[in-house]
């Protein structure tokens, strides 16, 4: 706000403006001699007159006179470029607090010198001018405007000169009569053009990247400095640079290894100690709400090691995630959690499971900043460079990295598996817990989190055992409408996806009939879930009637078998399996197509056992050989289990 106009009364002043502490400050040495004097007579005369002093006393001793003390006044209250105000600022000698303004008329016989104001004062007077200067440099978009990528300054002299001379300026005007046609002071505004717009030039004149990172970092409130484990920890999804192949074998008794693309890792990660607490290897082209919450509930639940196929790959001594390894940690939740701004991250699923179930505050940050979460970002890279980007079917950072040389041929050729993936990636971020860390002080991120569950167990925010089963809130909500009929002797149940449920309690309970329940569902396996009552009250577990309640399936298969058979393409009887059904369909459409291998690759990390075709398989009309290899890929995956440089 302007106070030029306003006489200072200081009984009306507020008491923040009282506050002579809260002033910006001078330093009085760094003021030259000559004027340190002149200076402090005018400090001593504002802090005489905010204390109530009168006008003839302050002028005895300090020299300065009533209307001087009240023009320092306006000139102290006036408003800074910073957005304070100028505070004791304003008492410096010959301080300008605004710009020059030229008046007088230009001499047109001059070439050389009076031009002071010019460019200012021919903008007051052309707006327009102005107007396309600004527009040019910013790269404001107009309608019917194309701006250049990085405009230089020589090409906005010239469009400046051009719009002078469209105005009808002549040659023994400003800025024809001046040296260089006025080149300099545009050169001179469009600095400080730069200065009063920099969020709007830098992306104008550096790109949207540079402008995001000037955005994002260093700006806004600081978050809070992280001091102890779990009090925030940071989650994204990243897609792994790798191809890989699913061993698949046909109605006609041939394997095929087909190929699937690249899917996501989704982690979560410590911010204080950089241990991982759970991931989540999701199929889809975008992870899901279901995912997310999925990735939650693992770095929560207690891990468990588990067996591997490969022979030889093994958890380095001590390797593990937290939830497993330190007791302290098991069922421990965190205070806060910072993640994208994904869609699947912003579902109000998501987030009111994240405020009433994990009772943490939820930290979204602006769009496509992933500065905000760099811990997790670096780890990304780590893990990439000295894990999948070290494998033939790498995929690099992008389509001109040397690392990717036909990575869909490499996978096939040296059979780099979805499942020995799957261990991989487990045993490398188990051991990564289990590795010094150079931020740690070369301790391993498990070690720090030992050492504070003993100094400071009390602040471990953990799920008692009576809260434990709150964890179900984690998995996919559903209200579902108790079915059945006692004059037709049907018991309740209830009906999801097409598959009925029950339970001894439900089947006893008619008067339930009608009535609404609540269930929770694991999206990893649909063979059961948990009911409530209309009141909150837990009924109890329900399972799935038939093969389904026995055969391992996750929520995507089971929309899959269902469309499958309402559109008549796949059939089966009351007494089959359908999920085995399921899979002799995929065995008949797998060959050349990566979605049906993504299919295969769910139900194998489902936990779904595949035996032979339910089709007697004909014999294969010449033995199936697998091309020679430098090295087989069981071997390589056991050197990349033990990484080196995880440590960064």
């Amino acid at each position: 706000m302007d106070q030029t106009s306003i006489v200072f009364n200081r009984d009306n002043l507020s008491p923040e403006l009282k506050d002579l502490n809260s002033w910006p400050s001078v330093d009085p040495e760094s003021i030259n001699p000559q004027e340190r004097d002149l200076y402090q007579k005018r400090e001593d005369a504002i802090r005489l007159y905010i204390m109530g002093e009168p006008h003839k006393l302050i002028t005895e001793r300090t020299g300065v006179s009533r209307s001087q003390t009240n023009k320092l006044m306006k000139k102290c209250l006036k408003i800074h470029p910073d957005r304070r105000i100028f505070g004791f600022r304003g008492l410096l000698p010959f301080l300008r607090q605004r710009q020059h303004q030229r008046l007088a008329p230009i001499d047109s016989r001059s070439r050389k010198a009076g031009f002071s104001g010019s460019l200012g004062r021919l903008f007051s007077m052309y707006p327009l001018i102005k107007e396309k200067v600004d527009d040019a440099f910013l790269k404001r978009v107009k309608a019917g405007t194309v701006h250049e990528s990085r405009m230089p300054v020589k090409t906005i002299h010239k469009i400046f000169v051009d719009a002078c001379r469209n105005a009808g300026i002549g040659a023994d005007q400003y800025p024809f009569r001046a040296q260089l046609v006025g080149q300099r002071g545009l050169s001179n505004y469009l600095k400080r053009l730069f200065d009063e717009n920099f969020k709007e030039a830098v992306k104008a004149r550096y790109g949207a990247a540079t402008a995001k990172t000037l955005n994002t970092v260093g700006s806004g409130e600081c978050k809070e400095e992280v001091s102890r484990p779990y009090q925030r920890v940071e989650f994204d999804g990243h897609l792994i640079d790798l191809f890989m192949v699913v061993e698949i074998l046909t109605l006609n008794g041939d394997v095929n290894y087909e190929v699937i693309e690249r899917v996501w890792l989704l982690t979560i990660i410590d911010s204080f100690s950089r241990a991982i607490l759970g991931y989540v290897i999701s199929m889809g082209t975008e992870y899901s709400q279901y995912d997310v919450l999925q990735t939650i509930k693992k770095s929560i639940t207690p891990w468990k090691p588990r067996t591997f196929e490969i022979p030889g790959l093994h958890y380095k001594n001590g390797a593990g995630f937290p939830s497993g390894c330190i007791e302290q940690y098991s069922w421990a939740r965190w205070n806060e959690m910072a993640y994208d701004n994904a869609k699947a991250n912003l579902a109000t699923s998501t987030i009111t499971t994240l405020k009433h179930t994990v009772r943490c505050q939820v930290n979204a940050g602006p769009v496509k900043t992933p500065e905000r979460r760099g811990i997790l970002e670096r780890w990304h890279h780590t893990l990439e460079e000295n894990g999948f980007h070290r494998l033939p079917s790498t995929t690099g950072y992008d389509q001109f990295d040397v690392r990717r040389v036909d990575p869909e041929k490499a996978a096939k050729q040296h059979r780099i598996k979805f499942d020995h993936i799957l261990e991989l990636t487990e045993v490398m971020i188990a051991n990564y817990n289990a590795t010094p860390h150079s931020s740690l002080g070369y301790k391993t991120p498990l070690e720090m989190l030992r050492y504070y569950a003993n100094q400071d167990y009390a602040l471990i925010n953990r799920i008692d055992s009576s809260e434990q089963i709150m964890i179900n809130r984690l998995d996919y909500r559903v209200t579902v409408n108790v079915k059945g009929n006692l004059k037709e002797g049907r018991r309740p149940f209830i009906r999801f996806l097409d598959v009925i449920y029950r339970n001894d309690v439900l089947t006893n309970s008619p008067h339930l009939i009608g009535q609404k329940l609540t269930c929770y569902v694991d999206t990893d396996d649909l063979r059961t879930m948990m009911a409530y009552f209309p009141d909150g009250s837990e009924l109890g577990v329900l399972v799935a009637r038939g093969k389904w309640g026995i055969t391992p399936h996750t929520l995507k298969m089971r929309k899959s078998i269902n469309s499958l058979r309402k559109r008549k393409v796949l059939d089966y009887l009351e007494n089959d399996d359908p999920i085995m059904c399921y899979m002799d369909f995929l065995r008949s459409q797998a060959h050349g197509s990566k979605k049906v291998a993504k299919q295969f690759a769910e139900a194998h990390k489902a936990g779904v056992m595949t035996p032979p075709p339910s089709e007697k398989p004909k014999a294969p009309s010449k033995p199936v050989s697998p091309p020679p290899v430098k090295e087989t890929s069981i071997n390589l995956l056991n050197r990349l289990a033990n990484l080196k440089g995880m440590n960064k």
